[in-house]
């Protein structure tokens, strides 16, 4: 016996593209990504962000700590 009689006698293959249940998986759109610049890169808005640690706030000598 050959390759293709056997899984067709098994029924693990049916058709190729359908998925187990008969489900078929839905097509997706492609996803894309893009970068804006604007004149200011840093916006001054009083605030000090900062990626880890602390925040200093409004002329207060004891920042705030995110720990």
């Amino acid at each position: 016996m050959d390759n293709a009689s056997m899984v067709a006698e098994n029924g693990a293959e049916e058709e190729k593209g359908k998925k187990k249940g008969g489900r078929m998986k839905k097509a997706t759109r492609p996803r894309f990504a893009f970068q804006t610049r604007s004149a200011d890169d840093i916006l001054d808005d009083g605030y000090r962000w900062r990626k880890y640690g602390q925040k200093a706030v409004k002329n207060s000598k004891y920042p705030r700590s995110y720990t």
